[in-house]
């Protein structure tokens, strides 16, 4: 199989069409669409998901009320903003293979 080294896209399935409304506390399953260095946009590999998270958005899940969040896969992000994503997708490339699910 091919390397993956590069990202050819990522998207928020719960911010298919606009930011979040505060980029603080948010947080998505991203789907990253992932490739070699032939892939392009229309061309990938595989896809991975993650969930991308502020620190905000997780602490308000783990409330008194809830007590604890589950999730597997985690990037946390300071602000939800695409060029901070895409660089912490970056700086895991190589972990996705493992560590995401694959879809």
């Amino acid at each position: 199989m091919n390397q993956i080294s590069k990202i050819t896209g990522f998207y928020y399935l719960n911010y298919p069409d606009c930011n979040p409304p505060d980029v603080y506390n948010a947080g998505s399953e991203t789907y990253v669409e992932a490739g070699d260095a032939n892939s392009h946009e229309n061309n990938f590999l595989l896809t991975f998901s993650v969930f991308v998270a502020t620190a905000a958005f997780l602490a308000s899940r783990v409330s008194d009320a809830n007590k604890s969040f589950f999730l597997r896969n985690v990037i946390v992000v300071n602000r939800f903003d695409d060029s901070i994503i895409r660089e912490a997708l970056y700086r895991h490339l190589a972990d996705l293979e493992n560590f995401a699910e694959r879809k």
